[in-house]
């Protein structure tokens, strides 16, 4: 499954080598979003990302979020 997420919100804590960023994402709606929203019409995904990883994510961008199974190891 693939989901178009938008970011809604991003909170910085701590410096340095410890910080991070947590960012907020939730499903992409409206008619021109028919297809997504058909699928996710409600989605909320909170991640925390070390420093410069967290950076990449823009407030108000969308980015598709693609869900697939994994399949077991015998790690697992």
């Amino acid at each position: 499954m693939r989901a178009k997420l938008q970011v809604h919100q991003k909170v910085e804590t701590g410096a340095g080598e410890h910080r991070q960023v947590q960012v907020q994402f939730a499903a992409v709606t409206g008619p021109e979003n028919e297809e997504w929203a058909r699928y996710t019409p409600a989605c909320q995904l909170n991640i925390s990302l070390k420093g410069e990883l967290g950076d990449r994510y823009e407030i108000g961008k969308a980015y598709f979020v693609d869900f697939s199974p994994v399949e077991p190891t015998d790690q697992d």
